[in-house]
């Protein structure tokens, strides 16, 4: 045998080893049609009216029949979802783990772990670097460390009070801080962030979330006042963004692009 077929043996064989590791990789990887950040904005005096308003609505969202529908209405029939909080610089915190939401009793389970959350910050509102820390928790899709599920779609949905005014360093319009967030969240692979805004402070919140919050494709932004019941506007929200994903699977980047090396060394050797 020659030294270059030993070489084209050898090629192949690591790239047959990495494309197990991949295949063992999804296997141990739930999937579901949707992994979803709730990013929610918790800045101010701490037990805030806002958050404890739209965590009631959330609550009484992932109980409802539209939302367990929607999720019923998927290929996978399951969605992952998660609760990140955020203040200030620094202050982001995962207040509900990644859990699987595939039948009422999961739904609820999802719902009583959001009901009892507390907000743990004060202070100022860091909106752009809290973006940056969720789009890293969707697992290997995003370059993060691996969050036990794979999906089609990975949604952030922003909930905030206020502009931001502590990301990053300071400039004549700050918002482009968050900006960049959200175009380097986009680039990262996160699929779409959506906006849900209530003016507290007159900013002018939903042209803000226009501007500088939300992306992706069909991205939108949902405008309520204060003390409205904004029940019926989450779970609107929540069914449009599970029911987002495409019914037609994914192939996995790291399988074609081995599948296309092999390929090429079986071309080079005919």
């Amino acid at each position: 045998m020659t030294n270059k077929n030993t070489r084209n043996i050898s090629k192949v064989s690591s790239i047959l080893a990495g494309l197990a590791l991949v295949s063992s990789q999804q296997a141990q990887a739930e999937k579901v049609d949707t992994e979803l950040i709730l990013l929610i904005d918790v800045s101010g005096n701490k037990g805030n009216s806002v958050f404890a308003e739209q965590q009631d609505a959330y609550v009484e969202a992932f109980r409802s029949s539209e939302v367990m529908d929607a999720i019923y209405n998927g290929s996978m029939k399951s969605v992952a979802a998660s609760v990140v909080l955020f203040a200030g610089k620094s202050q982001q915190y995962t207040a509900v783990e990644w859990m699987k939401i595939h039948d009422v009793d999961s739904a609820n389970a999802f719902a009583n772990a959001m009901q009892s959350v507390e907000a743990p910050f004060t202070g100022k509102n860091a909106m752009g670097e809290a973006i940056g820390y969720a789009s890293k928790q969707f697992g290997e899709e995003t370059g993060g460390e691996a969050n036990g599920f794979e999906s089609l779609y990975q949604i952030i949905q922003v909930s905030s009070h206020s502009v931001d005014n502590d990301s990053g360093h300071r400039r004549r319009d700050r918002g482009n801080n968050v900006a960049e967030q959200r175009d380097a969240a986009i680039a990262a692979g996160v699929d779409r962030i959506d906006g849900v805004a209530s003016d507290r402070c007159d900013h002018n919140l939903e042209e803000y979330f226009q501007d500088y919050v939300i992306g992706g494709k069909d991205a939108e932004v949902s405008y309520y006042e204060l003390g409205d019941k904004i029940s019926p506007l989450l779970s609107r929200k929540l069914v449009k963004e599970i029911e987002s994903v495409n019914s037609v699977p994914e192939p996995s980047s790291a399988i074609l692009v081995g599948l296309g090396s092999l390929g090429f060394l079986f071309r080079r050797n005919r």
